[in-house]
């Protein structure tokens, strides 16, 4: 006779080494052993786990609770401004793209700006603009007072950014870049497809063949 080692019953073991004395019992043993096993796995991870971070958005340090413990943002109010500036994009890339565009003054404009666009008052798809136009530069022109906050829809009207396949290329600008080059090599240098290079040469009526 032995005790079942899950409900403590007695039972006649069918084999030496059976210590459960239904299948039930052996499942739910199994089942109980796993669940501490996790939980204990999880109180070991929090033990050694930081206990404050700095929110994304306001730079303010905030307390981490347990089941929290992936939590970017100190508040609501941040996580809603953290959606409308830049969606879901990794921690690690925002940070890296705040220091080497905007010399980590990104969200202190946001900030100081009131997470509103300075052109239309608009509230979403917000980017910050380099007022002298300096950032794809080697060395941008970080200065706050350089910085403006803007919606997508004004930053491109101040860039007037046209998407590749409308660009406006005239003919005298086709038939200048065909001196002495390769259709390919034509494409590259207008900064369109080869497609639309011949789609362009049959709109101006142009002979490719030079």
């Amino acid at each position: 006779m032995k005790n079942c080692k899950y409900c403590g019953k007695l039972f006649i073991p069918k084999t030496y080494n059976q210590v459960f004395c239904s299948a039930e019992c052996k499942v739910s043993a199994k089942a109980k052993y796993n669940t501490d096993t996790r939980a204990q796995k999880r109180s070991e991870e929090w033990a050694k786990h930081e206990k404050t971070r700095k929110c994304l958005v306001c730079g303010e340090e905030f307390e981490l609770q347990r089941q929290y413990r992936f939590k970017k943002y100190c508040s609501r109010t941040c996580s809603k401004r953290a959606e409308r500036i830049y969606g879901n994009k990794r921690e690690a890339d925002l940070e890296y793209h705040n220091q080497e565009r905007f010399g980590g003054n990104k969200y202190k404009v946001l900030e100081r700006d009131n997470y509103t666009c300075q052109q239309c008052g608009n509230i979403s798809q917000l980017v910050v603009h380099h007022i002298d136009e300096s950032g794809q530069d080697e060395k941008p022109n970080n200065d706050m007072s350089n910085l403006i906050t803007l919606c997508r829809s004004c930053h491109i009207r101040i860039h007037q950014i046209v998407p590749w396949n409308k660009k406006h290329i005239s003919k005298e600008d086709i038939i200048k870049a065909l001196e002495g080059r390769e259709v390919k090599e034509v494409a590259e240098l207008l900064g369109i497809t080869r497609k639309t290079l011949l789609l362009k040469r049959k709109e101006y009526g142009i002979d490719l063949r030079r």
